[in-house]
């Protein structure tokens, strides 16, 4: 048997958690045999649009840990350009359209960045290479070793280090 407790009230006694516990209960069986029935109510219909939209942006984050190109097309088609794609552009499946993949600038002998094609050799860097960001939304762009540089769209930075090659990128924001 249990040893008295003594309460903060004087005397001694049970504890209160177990005084209610012992005493009558809160319904009676009479009451909940009696109760009237009542339906329960339809689960409600969650939005499916905010849940693929959350399932697409948590692809895309993965698709650009591996290294993913993101590249948007004037009729609104996102393109996926896979790490390793060796084409400077391409051709959007939904209208044709020839889009050229983000890169930095290469830096010119003068110091500013140049514009290079191709078919003509790249000048001999002489600074940092440079990338034009927009803030706001995420941006992706390759570096001139080929590896794919992701930028966030709280960007703060006025440098971006590639993290194949350790080439600097100098980010303008527009």
């Amino acid at each position: 048997m249990r040893a008295a407790i003594p309460s903060s009230r004087g005397g001694t006694g049970r504890p209160r958690c177990c005084a209610r516990r012992h005493s009558r209960p809160l319904l009676s069986v009479a009451s909940l045999t009696q109760a009237m029935k009542v339906d329960l109510r339809p689960p409600s219909a969650e939005p499916q649009e905010p849940i693929l939209a959350r399932t697409r942006d948590t692809v895309d984050i993965l698709h650009r840990l591996e290294g993913a190109l993101f590249v948007s097309c004037a009729c609104g088609m996102k393109i996926k350009v896979p790490p390793g794609y060796p084409a400077p552009t391409i051709a959007c499946p939904i209208c044709a359209r020839v889009i050229a993949i983000p890169a930095a600038a290469p830096a010119t002998a003068s110091g500013t960045p140049g514009t290079s094609t191709a078919t003509e050799s790249p000048p001999a860097p002489a600074g940092p290479a440079t990338f034009h960001f927009t803030p706001g939304h995420w941006q992706s762009f390759r570096c001139a070793c080929g590896a794919a540089i992701q930028l966030s769209p709280n960007l703060k930075a006025r440098k971006v280090h590639c993290p194949k090659c350790d080439a600097e990128t100098e980010i303008i924001s527009s």
